[in-house]
């Protein structure tokens, strides 16, 4: 019996965790520009094993949850949310949406955790959430409903200028997410007339809507964040070249030559365009250690090729120890320039 009671905790833990992880994998890869149906399909299934397994003993599972809302971890988060609204207990699912309100990537988190649950179980909480004074708990109960396919008794032009106007950044991050997934182009109004000076992720993903929107006024606002340098400068490139004008674009790229080291900036926004003549100039950038990998990204883009599938990548074993100093992009492949160039003939 002792050697029982020794070894559910770590198998708890082990549960807690692997749970906690998959929904991170989960998350990124249902947010990835090409999601992998399969992967994601594999990853669900065995989150719901380990979902499963904390279920079997869930007052041990709960004490590891308890801990974990004292961290700022969204994969723990929805474990815990899960948990929370498994039991329908008031004292565990307050706490959890309290501490979950505060950031974006937790709120998120949590409404995953409810939405997760079939709506037989969900649907209660949903429909008391939606009918709450908190903006952060409105929006948990509408990310249900949609998940579920349900129609919500929410209108959300005025909830979305309420989170705007107060400055609640969770509440403003999940109903972007939520009216970009419907193409609810009913708030546009309620949009164009959030400005800011500030290239700060609020505004930049208000702008974001407006172009999933097909709302191009937006464009000139997005300027901004192409041209200077800030966080979200990458994601705008991807955003705004692909939905330009041709002139317009090209009179884009012509003002971020003219920038200060623009070959970055530049590699990414002719992936976006397509511009497949510009390919022998892409893989020379591949030459240099500070640009080679996201020129082997934008290669890829242009190609269609994936560079492991080729047998066109390298470890980093393989390559000059200066090269590897130089930081960012360690998601992306190191692509071998000199197979690339033969398969090429460049």
């Amino acid at each position: 019996m002792s050697e029982m009671l020794s070894y559910i905790p770590e198998v708890i833990q082990a549960h807690f965790d692997e749970a906690s992880f998959l929904y991170s994998e989960f998350l990124v890869e249902t947010h990835s520009a090409k999601p992998n149906i399969v992967y994601i399909s594999d990853v669900k299934e065995r989150l719901d094993a380990n979902l499963d397994g904390l279920l079997v003993n869930f007052k041990a599972a709960w004490t590891v949850c308890e801990e974990a809302l004292t961290e700022d971890d969204a994969g723990a988060f929805f474990t815990t949310a899960y948990l929370a609204f498994h039991s329908g207990e008031l004292d565990k699912v307050k706490p959890v949406v309290e501490a979950g309100a505060l950031a974006s990537g937790l709120l998120l988190a949590v409404s995953y955790g409810l939405a997760w649950h079939p709506w037989v179980k969900s649907g209660f909480w949903a429909e008391k959430f939606v009918a709450a004074k908190q903006s952060a708990i409105v929006s948990i109960g509408l990310f249900c409903f949609d998940k579920h396919q349900q129609m919500a008794p929410v209108n959300y032009s005025s909830l979305l200028e309420k989170t705007l106007s107060v400055g609640d950044h969770p509440s403003t991050m999940n109903l972007l997410s939520l009216i970009r997934k419907n193409k609810d182009d009913s708030v546009l109004s309620v949009l164009k007339n959030y400005h800011t000076e500030s290239l700060e992720e609020t505004y930049f993903e208000v702008l974001k809507t407006r172009v999933a929107l097909k709302d191009m006024s937006a464009f000139d606002s997005l300027k901004p964040f192409v041209m200077t340098d800030n966080d979200y400068r990458e994601q705008a490139i991807e955003i705004v070249f692909p939905v330009l004008e041709k002139q317009q674009a090209k009179q884009w790229v012509a003002e971020l030559k003219c920038l200060p080291e623009p070959e970055r900036w530049m590699l990414l926004a002719i992936a976006e365009l397509n511009e497949r003549a510009l390919i022998p100039w892409v893989v020379t950038q591949m030459e240099s250690p500070k640009l080679s990998r996201i020129a082997g990204h934008a290669f890829c883009k242009l190609t269609g090729f994936d560079l492991r599938q080729k047998g066109w990548s390298l470890d980093d074993e393989l390559l000059d120890s200066d090269w590897l100093h130089f930081g960012g992009d360690e998601e992306l492949d190191w692509p071998d320039v000199a197979k690339i160039k033969q398969a090429m003939s460049l």
